[in-house]
C-alpha cells in the first residue's frame, strides 16, 4: 500500500511540474510562429507598418525598408507592401497557414496557396520572420 502512495505521489508531482512548465513557457513554438505570421499579415493588410516590422528580423526589416520609394524605414516598406497587396487585389486575411515545419531555432511556414513561404528564426525567445518568399 505504501508503494502505491509513493507512485501516486510521484505521478502527481510530475503532472504538476509539467503543468508549471507549460504555464511558464506559454504557447508552443508552433503557436508562437502562427501568431507571428498572423500578426504580420494582419498588420500589412491593415496598413500598420510598425506592427508588421516588429514581426521581422533586423535583416528582413532592412530588406522591407528598401521596397519603399517614400522613405527608408521598415514601416514605409511595409506600407508599400500594403499598397501592392491592395493593387493586386490580394486578401491577406484569407491567407491560411497550411504547414509549420520547425527545425530547432528555425522554421518554415507554408500557405494553402502552396506558392508562398515565410522563414522564421527564434531570436531571444521570440519568433521573427527572416525571409518573405512570395
Amino acid at each position: 500500500m505504501g508503494k502505491w502512495i509513493a507512485v501516486v505521489a510521484a505521478v502527481l508531482i510530475a503532472v504538476v511540474a509539467v503543468g508549471a512548465v507549460v504555464m511558464l513557457t506559454g504557447e508552443s513554438d508552433e503557436d508562437q510562429i502562427r501568431s507571428t505570421v498572423e500578426e504580420f499579415t494582419t498588420a500589412v493588410g491593415d496598413g500598420d507598418g510598425e506592427t508588421a516590422c516588429e514581426q521581422l528580423t533586423s535583416e528582413e526589416q532592412d530588406f522591407v525598408a528598401g521596397i519603399s520609394t517614400s522613405g527608408s524605414e521598415c514601416q514605409h516598406g511595409a506600407n508599400a507592401l500594403t499598397e501592392q497587396a491592395s493593387t493586386a487585389g490580394a486578401d491577406l486575411d484569407s491567407l491560411a497557414i497550411d504547414r509549420v515545419d520547425i527545425d530547432g531555432g528555425s522554421a518554415v511556414v507554408g500557405f494553402e496557396d502552396d506558392a508562398s513561404t515565410f522563414e522564421l528564426e527564434r531570436l531571444d525567445g521570440d519568433w521573427k520572420i527572416s525571409d518573405l518568399t512570395p
